[in-house]
This record gives structure tokens, C-alpha cells and sequence, in this order.
């Protein structure tokens, strides 16, 4: 029996999964496993009242569940790379923005 492969090379690229997979565990550790620590203790230290950072602390895993119904559409029409590189881009502006404002 012949196996059914549905890539159209004929095989997997397994090189190209692995640095997505790579990337995209690097990209979350920062996003969600670093920043939201950092953020909520430079808020603390400009006095920020504890319900306001209990609000940033969310707004990750809000923005999470808002925009994952629309993920794999924004994939089919971009493809997997250039979707990735859009949310690297994305994170690396919203972080430079929180770095540059001084009144957030």
C-alpha cells in the first residue's frame, strides 16, 4: 500500500519545522514568560495602583482568546513565514513602544 503524503515535495522540510518551533518557544517565553513580570514590577515602581497591573498583567491572554479566531485565516493568506515574521514585528513594536512612553 502506497502512503499518502500531502505535501507537494513529496516530504516534510523538517529543518523549516524545527526553527519555527524554535522561534516561536523563544517568542512566547519572552512574550508571556518575561514581560508580564518586568512590566508589572516597573508599573509598581511608578506607583500604579495593584488592580491596574492585575489589568496588564491580563491583557496578554485577552488579546490571546481576541485574536486567535482570526490566526489561521491571517496563515492561509500570508503563509506560516510571513505570519511569523508579522508577530515578531508586531511584539518588537508593541515592546518599544511600552520602552518609549514614560506615561502608560
Amino acid at each position: 500500500m502506497q502512503r499518502i503524503n500531502n505535501f507537494s515535495s513529496g516530504r516534510v522540510r523538517w529543518h523549516g519545522l524545527a526553527f519555527v518551533c524554535t522561534l516561536s518557544t523563544l517568542a512566547q517565553i519572552a512574550q508571556l514568560g518575561i514581560l508580564p513580570p518586568l512590566l508589572a514590577l516597573i508599573l509598581q515602581n511608578r506607583g500604579i495602583p495593584a488592580a491596574q497591573i492585575g489589568v496588564f498583567a491580563a491583557a496578554p491572554w485577552l488579546m490571546i482568546l481576541a485574536v486567535s479566531r482570526f490566526v489561521p485565516r491571517l496563515i492561509t493568506s500570508l503563509g506560516l513565514v510571513r505570519a511569523g515574521a508579522l508577530a515578531i514585528v508586531a511584539s518588537i513594536v508593541s515592546v518599544a513602544g511600552m520602552a518609549a512612553a514614560s506615561d502608560f
